[in-house]
């Protein structure tokens, strides 16, 4: 009015809420982003690329509506719309040929030559209880599979009869156990960086391996609830560093032989170990926060325990034995972190 210059602007917030989009795997989704009014409807569509569309959730619960098309109705709060594409190869050697898709079983590839040329760097892949030896040319430092913080890395099955030779298995997820490998036979091969769903809640097992057999190999910086860098299985001249749990940082319930445990953790019990049995190892500069620095309810031959700390009561081992009398006790009495 008079002088003053009306520039149309509405000063104060603006009744709403907005909806983010996010894309697991190859594909994306239109639009990326709404604000809507309360109450309002919204519709979304996944666009499909090189991998089919799996399905969408909301808030991190699966919509039960199939198809690309997707309408968040009656909005009522701040919300995140994920979209699914595939991001797995399987192969299964009892299939006619290799004309499948190969990103379910039921379409799956018969050959790893057809999956390895279909698959993407770092794309993980399933295979089926078959006796397959898959072999890296160039080592695990050269060769990668990564799982992107959201899929396991590698599936064998419930058999320890497929062998993976020479790869570094890296940034595996899962929802359940074993988020690096589930079974399987690993040979000189690096298991970095993997996590079980929420590590600190009951229920899921094996950050790094889960009931498998792991010959010449490196489990670091992994997590679980139980076994972050293994649960289960045999482990054979590995090195098991810098994993974490809540009860068995660097294994859980498992088989080591030549080992060095090294600087795994436990919230509970067994920092390096807890529930398994170790052969001529090395147990150094582990923690756990209760018993067990080194070692709880295990059984060691031939080991030797150093540096280990526990903040209530063996610093080396707790509730465990040692049988053979060549196990060296450099630090069996209890220290206080």
């Amino acid at each position: 009015q008079g002088d003053n210059v009306d520039m149309g602007a509405y000063e104060g917030s603006v009744p709403g809420f907005g909806i983010v989009t996010k894309v697991s795997g190859y594909g994306s989704v239109t639009p990326a982003y709404r604000f809507v009014q309360a109450g309002e409807d919204v519709a979304f569509t996944a666009v499909v690329g090189e991998r089919p569309f799996l399905g969408f959730s909301t808030n991190g619960t699966d919509v039960v509506e199939t198809g690309t098309n997707f309408v968040w109705r009656n909005v009522l709060t701040e919300g995140t719309l994920t979209a699914f594409f595939a991001t797995n190869i399987y192969v299964d050697a009892s299939r006619p040929d290799d004309s499948g898709d190969g990103f379910t079983w039921a379409t799956a590839k018969r050959t790893l030559r057809a999956a390895t040329a279909l698959a993407k760097d770092g794309e993980p892949f399933s295979v089926t209880d078959k006796r397959i030896v898959i072999r890296s040319v160039e080592g695990a430092e050269a060769t990668v599979i990564d799982g992107g913080n959201t899929n396991r890395c590698a599936n064998f099955g419930s058999t320890t009869s497929t062998v993976l030779c020479g790869f570094t298995l890296r940034n595996g997820y899962v929802s359940g156990n074993g988020a690096g490998a589930y079974y399987g036979t690993l040979e000189d091969c690096v298991i970095r960086n993997c996590s079980t769903y929420r590590p600190t809640s009951s229920g899921y097992y094996g950050g790094g391996a889960y009931y498998s057999t792991l010959r010449r190999c490196r489990l670091e910086n992994n997590q679980a609830y139980e076994g972050g860098g293994a649960y289960g299985g045999t482990l054979e001249d590995c090195v098991i560093r810098g994993n974490r749990a809540v009860y068995g940082g660097g294994m859980y319930s498992a088989t080591a032989y030549d080992c060095a445990f090294v600087g795994n953790a436990a919230t509970q019990q067994g920092g390096g170990a807890r529930n398994g049995t170790l052969y001529r190892c090395q147990v150094s500069d582990n923690v756990a926060t209760v018993y067990g620095g080194g070692a709880y309810q295990t059984s060691l031959y031939d080991c030797t325990l150093t540096r280990n700390l526990a903040q209530d009561a063996g610093g080396a081992i707790a509730a465990g034995r040692t049988t053979d009398a060549n196990s060296r006790p450099d630090s069996f009495q209890s220290r206080r972190l």
